[in-house]
């Protein structure tokens, strides 16, 4: 990899692996925050290789270092691997090339692909029927279980062979969550259905002596959140249509073209305690016209976090405000 590419990737990633004479060399980078562009910037380097571990603010001297460890010569350093999933330089340079892509390149890369898309935006302070909250809360507490277990799962068998099974534990935190917002009801309308049972976990918990089980916690008090804000929402006043961004003369097409709509607190690219609705398109003539009119899917406002999708399966996700995107049109699972 060149010299500038290198340093590039350096302040993009949170780790490289070099080969060095004697080994891998692995480079952590330390980022800080530039107050005044509101960003983050790379401000040293941690560099293991063999059994020493050095830091280095200054690039001309971590690459002397580089060198004299053989990892770096004539403005090109031999890199082995990027990032936490260690992707060769191929794989990280094809990667750059994806987060380039504008609206047009990627309706040039999935029209051949995909049959759909989904848009996102808020569901507002508006209310919501039983039917429609019941769904929400359905979804939110199967994926939030389901994350919990998996984390649970990356616990050694030896531990977990100590600890009823993970289903009882759970039910075990649900039962905790209970009582502890019986007691603390005034706190959590104080934070609008905010709990803090999460912060408690270090405490004297059932639980609390593996790492791992905070994510249960998590869980549970993300949902008892969930659930709390559609309590409220199905009292609320104010009444709205469910396709209300759509009844407009320029989003006419997107309206004409609805699959369903979903009332959710989770989808493709997120989780939030904001609830949300995702509308699901037909993907075609009129409803590509109306993708063109943005340069690329971090343009998107009121309606955003657009998705491609082929029967169904996930092959494209864009995250509007925090800019990235991902292809999944190639994910075997």
């Amino acid at each position: 990899m060149k010299e500038r590419e290198f340093l590039e990737a350096l302040d993009a990633t949170m780790h490289v692996t070099l080969n060095g004479d004697g080994g891998d060399i692995d480079i952590d980078p330390v980022m800080g925050i530039k107050i005044t562009k509101n960003k983050f910037v790379r401000v040293s380097c941690y560099v293991t290789y063999g059994d020493e571990t050095k830091k280095f603010k200054n690039d001309k001297k971590l690459l002397k270092y580089l060198e004299s460890a053989g990892a770096y010569e004539n403005g090109e350093v031999n890199v082995k691997g990027i990032g936490e999933d260690k992707m060769t330089v191929e794989e990280y340079e094809a990667m750059l090339e994806f987060d380039k892509l504008d609206m047009a390149g990627l309706l040039e890369k999935y029209l051949p692909l995909a049959d759909s898309f989904s848009l996102t935006c808020a569901y507002g302070e508006n209310r919501i029927s039983e039917e429609l909250a019941a769904e929400a809360l359905k979804k939110v507490k199967e994926k939030s279980f389901k994350m919990a277990e998996t984390e649970f799962m990356g616990v050694s068998e030896e531990e977990r062979k100590k600890l009823p099974p993970f289903k009882e534990i759970y039910a075990d935190i649900e039962n905790e969550y209970k009582n502890y917002c019986r007691q603390n009801s005034t706190l959590i309308e104080a934070n609008d259905g905010y709990a803090c049972f999460t912060d408690v976990f270090s405490g004297d918990r059932i639980y609390s002596s593996l790492d791992e089980l905070w994510h249960a916690y998590s869980a549970v008090d993300f949902t008892g959140t969930c659930a709390y804000i559609l309590d409220k929402l199905k009292k609320a006043e104010t009444t709205r249509p469910l396709t209300e961004e759509l009844d407009t003369e320029e989003n006419k097409c997107l309206k004409d073209n609805l699959i369903n709509t979903e009332v959710t607190f989770c989808w493709h690219c997120t989780q939030s305690s904001e609830l949300s609705k995702v509308f699901y398109i037909k993907l075609n003539e009129d409803t590509v016209n109306w993708l063109k009119q943005f340069v690329s899917d971090y343009d998107l406002n009121l309606l955003e976090d657009l998705a491609f999708y082929k029967k169904g399966k996930l092959l494209f996700s864009s995250c509007t405000h925090e800019r990235f995107h991902t292809d999944y049109s190639e994910d075997k699972n």
